[in-house]
């Protein structure tokens, strides 16, 4: 399920696409999904997770940028940066 809710939230009214960013928050089900939904369509995006090791993973999973909130706490200001 968790893979429909974030394909749901991706392509709903106004679908990703191509050049869009996405800011995912966490990395858990719902997240993994959309990282790979938006990838998939060509969008440009963000993680944000406690855990370096979990960022790893989804900068392998094709994130652009990945920010740990916990070193960062600030990681808002960050993503209006990108």
């Amino acid at each position: 399920c968790a893979a429909l809710t974030a394909y749901n939230a991706l392509n709903g009214p106004v679908p990703v696409k191509a050049g869009d960013h996405v800011l995912v928050l966490g990395t858990g089900g719902v997240s993994i999904h959309a990282l790979q939904f938006a990838v998939a369509a060509g969008a440009v995006v963000i993680v944000t997770s406690s855990s370096d090791e979990k960022l790893k993973v989804a900068a392998k999973l094709g994130a652009k940028h990945v920010i740990n909130y916990r070193t960062q706490p600030d990681w808002e200001q960050e993503v209006l940066r990108i």
